[in-house]
């Protein structure tokens, strides 16, 4: 776990990463089937910080922290502790994260809204925590927004891998009636709304942030990796919709290619945002350091 955060600036509006587990480095078509170290290596703008000399590719697994208008927004809930998961690396885990949170700024009583970008279990594992036996919210004053149709064919589904936490991660918020279910454009407030991004998966929604002219996006999984901005046609194995979620790639790099706005990308791991610049025929992310916050500078 981190012992720093880094923080971005979008107009008036704050955006903190949190990070609960990385970088994990790993082969690249250990991620997208298609892909090689040789890809890799000849996107070169991948080193040192998005692959490492040898063509494997690092991940982080992160959630975000939205400060906008007096509200506290946390953009997907990471992994969770104590979950049981059919993957060894991301079961039972006990990470003291909500400590982290914490000192970020975001105490489970402190949140007002958690939006996961869609229902995969590494973007919704927080939702939920271990008390007594039971899982119960963790953030009991906040509303959980997740995309209408997400949900429906979600929690309808087969389990992927380590999908398996979905029943505990979910079913207790639409229990608890701390739900709203919404479309894929829903406006959080006036700095903060979604696009859709399908894909991934069915409804997964992006985070925009604009205020005073600024922008920026987090992205969910619409990308999971820098690479795809080189190659946009490299889908992930738990895509569900290889084609649309490529249509979506390119049509959200169209849109950001050569302005200012951020993308901080939610397994990117540090810088974790950039700009997008045309490459050729595809694109690149020109790095963008955030401001780095020690634990003690955290009101």
């Amino acid at each position: 776990m981190t012992a720093e955060f880094r923080r971005w600036r979008i107009g008036g509006v704050t955006v903190t990463r949190i990070v609960e587990l990385g970088p994990m480095f790993l082969p690249p078509q250990g991620l997208f089937p298609a892909a090689s170290a040789d890809l890799v290596r000849a996107a070169t703008w991948l080193s040192p910080c998005f692959a490492d000399g040898e063509g494997q590719i690092n991940l982080a697994f992160q959630c975000f922290l939205v400060e906008a208008g007096g509200r506290k927004i946390l953009v997907d809930t990471c992994i969770g502790d104590n979950k049981q998961l059919d993957i060894p690396d991301f079961s039972n885990r006990v990470s003291g994260f909500l400590e982290t949170l914490a000192r970020a700024g975001a105490g489970p009583d402190a949140v007002d809204t958690v939006l996961c970008t869609h229902l995969h279990f590494d973007h919704v594992g927080w939702n939920t925590r271990l008390q007594d036996g039971a899982w119960v919210p963790t953030f009991p004053n906040a509303r959980y927004l997740f995309d209408r149709e997400e949900v429906t064919y979600t929690m309808a589904l087969p389990r992927q891998p380590g999908d398996e936490s979905i029943p505990q991660s979910v079913q207790p918020i639409l229990d608890a009636g701390l739900a709203d279910l919404v479309e894929p454009t829903y406006r959080l407030c006036e700095q903060v709304r979604l696009i859709p991004t399908p894909g991934h998966t069915i409804g997964h929604v992006s985070v925009m942030v604009e205020d005073a002219g600024e922008r920026a996006l987090i992205s969910g999984d619409a990308f999971h990796h820098p690479l795809q901005l080189a190659h946009p046609g490299l889908a992930s194995t738990f895509c569900h919709d290889p084609a649309l979620g490529e249509a979506t790639r390119r049509r959200v790099f169209a849109d950001l290619a050569g302005s200012p706005a951020l993308l901080i990308g939610t397994h990117f791991c540090e810088p974790t945002a950039g700009r997008v610049v045309k490459d050729g025929e595809a694109w690149r992310l020109a790095p963008v350091w955030a401001e780095r916050l020690e634990p003690a500078a955290v009101q």
